[in-house]
């Protein structure tokens, strides 16, 4: 039979655990999972690598082929890994499945392609490119959110037309005076929308502000961000300074992971 100290200390270390738990980062990787030199973005391999890291929801880029295929591509043209100056817009998805990326000799991608790998181990944040988008493309993208069973739970940035048609299905990005504005309206804001920050701007009293309308928080810390020899220290500091704040969701790119791997 157990002492009270005993017992005191379990119960002590149950909730110490508790805490860690709950103060842990959920991640969300930029560019559609972990890139690394020899992984490209928005890929089979980077989902896989995302998954082996701990990762909890992967932010997937989208974009309309000429024959209105939505195709997981972060870039206008395929300059970047298939050296193909073309546009995705300009191209049907016969032409564009011929691609063969360096390194990884991988091709791109379909966003129910994308969204099968990621089955159930992956959230997603959609960000669909693009202006002037058709209705039929966007209802399109949204079928395939729902027959992936993704709709309910993915966080939508991105085109208007997207964001509009997705509100109330999915959670949407919005802005602090817009959220605020909905809820004066009676929306059940908590479950429609996200803020959707940079991290090296949102401080402490906005962080405090978006706790207080009790909408999800999820400030982004992306290389384009942040300059010089000292980026790593500058986004390492602005992640500890969010977290201390109350943060426990941030979009980051895979360089800068390597504080959050192995948290508790």
């Amino acid at each position: 039979m157990q002492c009270p100290r005993q017992i005191l200390t379990l119960v002590l270390l149950s909730f110490c655990s508790l805490a860690i738990a709950e103060d842990a980062i959920r991640m969300i990787a930029h560019r559609g999972g972990v890139v690394t030199d020899q992984i490209i973005e928005n890929n089979l391999a980077a989902i896989e690598a995302a998954v082996e890291r701990g990762y909890w929801m992967v932010e997937v880029d989208v974009r309309k082929s000429r024959d209105d295929v939505a195709v997981v591509h972060h870039d206008a043209d395929f300059r970047r890994y298939y050296g193909d100056s073309r546009r995705v817009a300009d191209l049907t998805w016969d032409q564009i499945s011929k691609l063969r990326a360096t390194p990884g000799n991988e091709r791109p991608l379909t966003l129910a392609e994308y969204l099968q790998a990621c089955g159930r181990r992956l959230r997603i944040m959609l960000d669909v490119k693009g202006r002037d988008l058709p209705d039929s493309y966007v209802a399109g993208i949204e079928r395939t959110l729902r027959d992936y069973q993704q709709l309910n739970t993915t966080y939508v940035i991105g085109a208007d037309e997207v964001k509009q048609r997705l509100t109330g299905k999915a959670i949407v990005s919005k802005s602090y005076d817009q959220i605020v504005a909905a809820r004066d309206r009676g929306e059940d804001i908590s479950s429609r929308y996200f803020l959707f920050p940079r991290g090296k701007r949102f401080k402490e009293p906005e962080v405090r502000k978006g706790l207080e309308l009790g909408v999800p928080l999820v400030p982004s810390i992306n290389v384009f961000h942040y300059s010089g020899i000292n980026h790593m220290q500058q986004a390492k500091e602005d992640m500890d300074r969010l977290r201390s704040a109350g943060v426990t969701e941030i979009q980051i790119d895979s360089v800068y992971d390597q504080w959050l791997v192995d948290q508790p």
